[in-house]
């Protein structure tokens, strides 16, 4: 389970990465006129597809146990996290 709950959070702090990256150079002039502006932007865009149906398809995998059992297996990850340190 943790490994999914990283592999969740990377997901989405990369897309987040990346939306604010696109922001940026959408609001800046220059950047916009630049040649390569638009081929960027589409990279960014299918990068960001492909994370979301990353971070989705985790997120299925990790909410799809009943509260209860999500609980019981959030308690043994916190356990076994606090053996290690």
């Amino acid at each position: 389970m943790i490994k999914r709950v990283e592999g969740l959070s990377e997901a989405l702090g990369d897309d987040h990465d990346l939306f604010m990256v696109e922001e940026a150079l959408g609001s800046d002039k220059l950047s916009r006129q630049a040649e390569d502006y638009k081929a960027l932007t589409r990279r960014i865009r299918s990068r960001r597809r492909k994370l979301q149906k990353e971070a989705f398809k985790i997120g299925k995998v990790i909410y799809a146990d009943k509260p209860g059992n999500f609980r019981t297996d959030l308690d043994r990850c916190v356990s076994e996290l606090e053996k290690v340190e």
